[in-house]
């Protein structure tokens, strides 16, 4: 990661890769004078990088009283690019869970994914063991782990067949 931190400080200005760094594991709302003490970054500038994130709607603000609240906008169009950018993985568990897989054991699986991305590993190959350490893998990188079940095709099709599974309503991923 200090060498990913090298090639954004040459491309960027350091004292913006330090908030951002900061600001990506910042949960909830946060205060400019913490962030401004954590990175390191004098309260001037990390208010203007502020700011510039709050325009790109990567930071949202919150007004309560007298007080100012930032917070992270998870569900900003940018942020898995930064993120990605900052810390060199996904930040979307499920897509690295997914991902993870499909480079260990391509071909030996099927993944299906619900609307509350809840995700179907079938297989009669794979064990347990095997996911269960790419999610443990997944919970390391992004600190949220990745809700999946395995289950053999035979169980999967039983599934279907009871009504508790509509195939045509996962995505295959």
């Amino acid at each position: 990661m200090e060498e990913k931190t090298q090639l954004l400080a040459s491309l960027f200005d350091k004292k913006t890769v330090e908030v951002l760094k900061r600001l990506m594991v910042k949960p909830g709302n946060f205060y400019i004078r913490d962030l401004s003490k954590e990175s390191g970054v004098p309260l001037a500038t990390t208010f203007r990088i502020v700011q510039k994130l709050t325009a790109l709607n990567l930071v949202q603000k919150k007004e309560m009283d007298k007080f100012v609240f930032y917070s992270v906008n998870k569900e900003a169009s940018i942020y898995n690019e930064v993120h990605t950018l900052v810390f060199g993985t996904s930040s979307d568990p499920i897509e690295l869970f997914k991902k993870s897989l499909h480079e260990r054991y391509s071909g030996a699986f099927t993944a299906y994914q619900d609307k509350d991305k809840k995700i179907f590993v079938v297989s009669d190959l794979l064990k347990e063991a095997e996911v269960a350490e790419l999610a443990t893998f997944v919970y390391q990188k992004t600190e949220v782990k990745p809700n999946y079940i395995m289950i053999t095709r035979e169980f999967f099709q039983k599934m279907q067949d009871m009504g508790l599974i509509q195939k045509d309503k996962l995505q295959i991923g």
